[in-house]
């Protein structure tokens, strides 16, 4: 069995639980990194690696981003039903900006399968590049669900300006949802029979 070694733009406690429910999962060795030391950790791992990156919509040129996919869109709506939405209230998916067109169409992406997954109405929002900005909307009485995988500068920046707009909710971000560690496998297990082909 090859090692899991997932990579993130940052090392929280988000991206090693979901790393070690991931491992869990699979019956596998599993290493959480950062993107600067993943040359260094990869020298380390015994035998052979499959990485997979914990990011949401630009992995940086490190493989297939995470999203968009409906198990992220699940655990979105999960965090939605924890902070006391009913399903098929609208929604606005707020996201850390790009000027990647490429980028913003899995941004879009995401937003529809959640729209799917919620049987709701949701609108994408952005803090800045393409897109429309969150402040022109999000208002008073909005519910607004977090495309982020953890905390971070980029979803600290989310909620401070959707409080400054007025939400009504805020839901958690993504987290180590049981769905991402699901995904997570998912990718580790795709990529493994790519290499061994």
């Amino acid at each position: 069995m090859r090692t899991l070694v997932t990579v993130a733009e940052t090392s929280c406690p988000v991206v090693r639980e979901v790393t070690r429910r991931a491992g869990i999962r699979l019956g596998a060795p599993a290493v959480a990194t950062v993107a600067v030391d993943l040359p260094a950790v990869l020298e380390r791992v015994p035998g052979s690696a499959v990485v997979v990156p914990l990011l949401l919509s630009d992995a940086a040129g490190l493989g297939p981003p995470l999203g968009p996919h409906p198990l992220l869109a699940a655990a979105q709506a999960s965090r939605l039903i924890a902070a006391g939405v009913r399903p098929g209230r609208p929604v606005v998916m707020a996201a850390a900006g790009t000027d990647d067109p490429a980028v913003q169409e899995r941004l879009v992406r995401a937003a529809a399968l959640l729209a799917d997954t919620w049987t709701g109405p949701v609108v994408l929002a952005t803090t800045d590049g393409l897109g429309p900005r969150l402040e022109d909307v999000v208002g008073r009485g909005t519910v607004v669900s977090t495309y982020a995988l953890g905390p971070g500068p980029e979803a600290e920046e989310l909620r401070d300006r959707v409080a400054a707009a007025g939400a009504a909710v805020l839901a958690e971000p993504i987290g180590p949802h049981r769905f991402v560690a699901d995904l997570v496998g998912r990718r580790f297990r795709a990529l493994q029979q790519s290499v061994a082909a």
